[in-house]
């Protein structure tokens, strides 16, 4: 769908039903922008997405319910997730990138067999962003700043990376 006169974000109706989908960074000319809000939601086809260095938004519930997905490559320096963009992804295991934001609550929630996020969290970090991941086994921070239960059934948790511009709270019922 266009967004405006010189950008498109992607809708699903192009890559509903394709299992490895790789985004262009442009049609027509039109750079891609972004992921629109449920584009990919409830895919059970979809296993694999790259995105290209233009998509710097993924939209709310973008990708969730996404059973089967299992690897995700952001190539974007940053890159901005809605509410729940990867939740109850029960197979992720990947998520490949740079640097991600969230713009509001549980971006990778259930996300059961989420092993590796390689990309650095910046900015707000919103309520169960991690909730119910529990083979996540590190994380890296810079210049954070966090919400409620961020970590919430992270009990494989082992190591979190911290730049020197993240203020530091206190683990307890806060992040966990």
């Amino acid at each position: 769908g266009i967004t405006s006169t010189n950008t498109l974000i992607v809708e699903n109706a192009a890559f509903a039903h394709d299992r490895h989908v790789i985004i262009p960074e442009q049609v027509g000319g039109i750079p891609v922008v972004g992921v629109a809000t449920a584009a990919f939601q409830n895919s059970q086809e979809l296993r694999s997405i790259s995105l290209p260095a233009t998509v710097t938004e993924i939209g709310t519930y973008a990708f969730s319910r996404c059973t089967n997905l299992k690897n995700v490559k952001f190539a974007a320096p940053e890159v901005a997730l809605g509410c729940e963009a990867f939740s109850n992804c029960g197979n992720l295991k990947l998520v490949d990138g740079v640097a991600i934001t969230t713009r509001s609550d549980r971006a990778f929630y259930r996300c059961y067999k989420l092993e590796k996020i390689s990309a650095t969290f910046i900015g707000n970090i919103y309520t169960k962003t991690f909730g119910n991941c529990p083979e996540l086994k590190e994380l890296s921070f810079k210049n954070v700043h966090f919400h409620g239960e961020v970590f919430w059934g992270c009990r494989g948790l082992e190591t979190l990376y911290f730049d020197e511009n993240s203020s530091l709270v206190i683990f307890s019922k806060l992040l966990f």
